[in-house]
């Protein structure tokens, strides 16, 4: 494994924001290129500490970073990638791909598993590309802003989209969520209709930022109807490279609970405190997977996650508890 992270070779990561590109209006910019090695994790490694990041450091708390910076690269890179494609006039597209097919870094969005190694889950763990693909990537209704336009700032820079079969009526809000304090700010509520089986879509535009370092933007889809309408699309846009971003000095805690649910889930708390966490990931030894990934979490609002057992196997609390470890990018940096 580590011979295999010590090939990772990765060009500089750029803002995922500027992928998407309205038609004859937006430069399509590809935010990142990975090269893959043979039997190598995806990098885009660099994008964190930029051209000085060592890929020779050895020892646990060096391969822990390594692996954290490969997979959450891994997971921007591929998320760019389909954003953009998905703003064209594109009719279908897959990833490379769903699971591993042996024990080692690769492209897959799930882990290798196999019974007879110790520390691996059966059928494999999900890495954060996987929670993506579910809340964002791959949801039939989804939405996402470019930060750089060339038509200028009258043009349209966001976009939402419908490339299922059935009709949709309902809202996308786009809110600010700065990094210091994690309380969100509303920047545009827009409602639409779009038409099912036509790739129907709506340009909107928003005033982005001044500082992309210092505020993400969450970019959420929503049925129309009821007293809580049904969240389609959850996408958290990060403005910056990793490397950029200014993330306060936070310390992330995760506590689970002592009793199992009627369900046979685990509830996970998450807290954080002295600002705002990004790219919080969860990972224990126990067989199962956890409700999401990649948090970002406000000091006023701690988070709830589910660890749901594999079918088949009962929750090992115990376990669960004591080999939980939680990792978060300002940490990662």
């Amino acid at each position: 494994m580590l011979a295999e992270i010590h090939a990772m070779r990765t060009v500089l990561v750029e803002s995922e924001a500027e992928l998407c590109s309205p038609p004859d209006v937006c430069d399509w910019c590809v935010a990142c290129m990975c090269l893959m090695f043979l039997r190598s994790m995806c990098g885009c490694v660099t994008s964190w500490t930029g051209t000085a990041q060592d890929l020779n450091q050895t020892g646990e708390d060096a391969l822990k970073k390594q692996l954290y910076q490969s997979m959450v690269g891994q997971a921007l890179f591929v998320k760019a990638e389909v954003e953009g494609w998905r703003t064209s006039n594109l009719w279908g597209l897959f990833t490379w791909q769903y699971n591993e097919i042996w024990p080692c870094g690769g492209w897959g969005s799930i882990e290798y598993g196999a019974p007879s190694v110790e520390g691996q889950v059966i059928g494999g763990r999900w890495k954060p590309l996987q929670y993506l693909l579910r809340s964002t990537v791959y949801t039939d209704v989804f939405a996402t802003c470019c930060a750089r336009c060339s038509g200028g700032t009258d043009q349209p820079n966001c976009v939402v989209k419908n490339d299922g079969v059935y009709d949709f009526n309902g809202t996308v809000s786009v809110s600010t969520f700065p990094f210091t304090s994690g309380v969100s700010q509303p920047l545009r509520e827009v409602h639409v209709r779009l038409m099912g089986g036509q790739q129907d879509a709506v340009w909107f535009s928003i005033d982005f930022p001044a500082d992309p370092t210092r505020v993400a933007l969450e970019i959420s889809v929503t049925v129309a109807g009821g007293a809580s309408p049904a969240v389609v699309s959850s996408n958290f846009m990060l403005l910056a490279p990793p490397t950029a971003l200014v993330l306060p000095d936070v310390t992330v805690t995760a506590t689970v609970s002592d009793t199992v649910q009627a369900d046979g889930t685990a509830v996970i708390t998450v807290r954080c405190t002295g600002g705002a966490a990004v790219g919080v990931v969860l990972t224990t030894l126990a067989q199962g997977r956890f409700g999401d990934q990649l948090l970002h979490i406000s000091p006023t609002e701690p988070r709830s996650v589910s660890f749901v057992p594999l079918e088949g196997f009962a929750l090992d609390l115990p376990l669960l508890k004591q080999t939980l470890r939680v990792e978060h990018m300002q940490q990662m940096q």
